[in-house]
């Protein structure tokens, strides 16, 4: 079986959740405590912004983003405790979580505060846009596979930036494999 665009993964989640320091889905939305300060609304990123990131991963990588810069995803913006709608399912933005993309949905959720002019927030946009591309541009066995490429790209983008990565490698590359469906 292939994946691609297919209803969110919880292990997807977790993965999001664990090392991105990286309900309908008719449109994405945060719910947000009433007393909670308002949000910016969804498109605050500026596009200009999100086109260079996207004809970036395209220079960067082996994915033609052409036919993709014209339909770029969507991106909300959410605070950490918020319960998020995310393909049939819902979820709450955990402290270590720092965004998300949706496929069903074709949006992409920062976890707030979240800074364009901030290189580390900006790579956290392109690891989150290198999977739109990813999933716009071939089929994948699960989608878990999905995270080996889009870590790869956000550390270019950081190294490029002088910034280090820091990351456990091993751990990402064991939770980037995809289940197995026989047991031995």
């Amino acid at each position: 079986m292939k994946f691609r665009r297919a209803a969110a993964v919880p292990l997807a989640l977790m993965l999001a959740q664990a090392i991105a320091t990286p309900a309908a889905a008719q449109t994405p939305e945060c719910h947000v405590d009433p007393q909670e300060p308002p949000l910016p609304a969804a498109g605050t990123v500026d596009p200009a912004l999100v086109r260079e990131l996207t004809l970036w991963i395209g220079e960067n990588s082996q994915y033609d983003v052409s036919a993709l810069i014209t339909e770029p995803p969507e991106v909300n913006f959410c605070h950490e405790g918020e319960h998020v709608h995310y393909g049939k399912a819902e979820f709450v933005v955990e402290q270590d979580m720092r965004a998300a993309y949706d496929p069903s949905a074709r949006s992409i959720y920062l976890v707030l505060p979240w800074s364009a002019e901030a290189p580390r927030d900006r790579a956290v946009l392109v690891h989150e846009l290198f999977h739109w591309v990813q999933l716009e541009s071939r089929e994948w066995p699960c989608y878990q596979a999905l995270e080996i490429g889009a870590y790869g790209i956000q550390a270019r983008y950081l190294r490029e930036h002088g910034l280090t990565v820091d990351w456990d490698w091993f751990d990402i590359y064991l939770r980037a494999r995809c289940p197995t469906e026989v047991h031995p």
